[in-house]
């Protein structure tokens, strides 16, 4: 009784009693067994109140931990995407003046030959390319990568655009080679499906 008496004797006691039983100041196990020796309904109603507010902390506790590490996974999203566009600005500006080197007569665009006299000739725009991993195949088989329409010539568009798409691994641009052949063999084949029909049209009838 006199411990109940020292825990319980007063509103302000028994708050302050309440506070240390759920922040670890105090027992609750030895409460909770002064209080079921008085009356059960007392140590049962005590156990309720200590599972509530254990409940409650571990709630707030766990809610705050999920917000911070969804805001952390939010900012690392936000600072990724503002990395990965600024890569890609500073990759544009890089393209534009490799090609720029590459354009040799002024023309707006390039040829193979151009090309391939730049790589051998100037180790800083070959130190661009090796930068940017479109170094794997060499100047002739780069060039016939990014001149799908088979022109001959790349404008700066094709070029820059072409380039960004190619960056990355080896295995990229071998995917990109592969993908590019098939689309050559397409190409070539519905214009001479084409011929046919034009061929064919002008024919005269027998």
């Amino acid at each position: 009784m006199a411990s109940i008496q020292k825990h319980f004797n007063s509103f302000p006691v028994a708050l302050l009693t309440h506070f240390a039983v759920v922040s670890g100041g105090a027992n609750w196990w030895d409460l909770w067994y002064m209080l079921q020796k008085i009356d059960a309904p007392y140590g049962f109603v005590f156990a309720i109140y200590i599972l509530i507010m254990v409940l409650i902390i571990l709630n707030v506790i766990t809610g705050i931990f999920v917000n911070d590490a969804v805001e952390m996974s939010q900012a690392k999203k936000e600072h990724a995407i503002q990395a990965s566009k600024e890569r890609r600005d500073a990759l544009f500006v890089n393209l534009r003046e490799i090609f720029h080197k590459c354009d040799s007569d002024g023309s707006g665009s390039i040829s193979k030959g151009e090309l391939r006299t730049f790589m051998k000739e100037k180790p800083d725009l070959v130190n661009c390319f090796t930068d940017l991993d479109l170094d794997g195949f060499g100047a002739a088989a780069l060039f016939d990568i990014l001149d799908i329409n088979e022109s001959g010539t790349l404008e700066i568009e094709e070029f820059v655009m072409g380039c960004m798409r190619l960056t990355g691994p080896v295995k990229m641009m071998e995917l990109a080679q592969a993908v590019n052949n098939n689309k050559k063999i397409l190409h070539v084949s519905l214009r001479r499906i084409k011929d046919i029909h034009s061929q064919m049209a002008t024919a005269p009838d027998v």
